[in-house]
């Protein structure tokens, strides 16, 4: 699971950072292609963005890694994302050792981001809209780009 911490509509972008070493990143790099599924159960709706997937440029990673909780950068710097860990105790101390390398938790000094982390963008070339209705009668619809165009059609439940 990942934030989408940006949609960029006229680009056709969504934005979202992770650890490019993990499970999730490797499978990134290794298919340069990402769906995202948005759900809301309440509301009965729900989005599927798909298309390639590009790095984020430094600048725009090192931007978003600044506005993040002291807690989040020391915690992303500390953990192996996905590797297993012997214990609870085990983590902590390794979160609290890299708080202590960078001022403690209280500090103030900037905590730089690792190469390793940063920031992907899915270009959207296929949006599915789907609307819950009771009877299982939804309205799903489906766009779909082409290089410069996009199509729509409806789709059957």
């Amino acid at each position: 699971m990942v934030l989408c911490r940006g949609v960029d509509a006229e680009r056709g972008r969504l934005t979202f950072y992770t650890n490019r070493r993990s499970a999730k990143g490797q499978d990134l790099t290794r298919t340069a292609r990402a769906t995202a599924v948005f759900y809301w159960d309440k509301a009965a709706r729900q989005a599927i963005v798909s298309g390639a997937v590009e790095i984020t440029a430094d600048a725009q990673s090192d931007a978003y890694w600044a506005t993040r909780p002291r807690l989040s950068q020391v915690a992303a710097r500390a953990s192996e994302q996905s590797a297993p860990i012997a214990s609870r105790r085990d983590l902590l101390a390794r979160i609290d050792a890299e708080a202590r390398r960078h001022g403690g938790y209280e500090g103030t000094a900037a905590i730089p981001r690792p190469a390793h982390w940063g920031g992907y963008d899915i270009v959207a070339d296929r949006v599915e809209l789907w609307v819950g209705s009771t009877g299982r009668a939804h309205d799903r619809a489906v766009w779909v780009r082409r290089g410069q165009v996009w199509s729509s059609e409806r789709l059957q439940p």
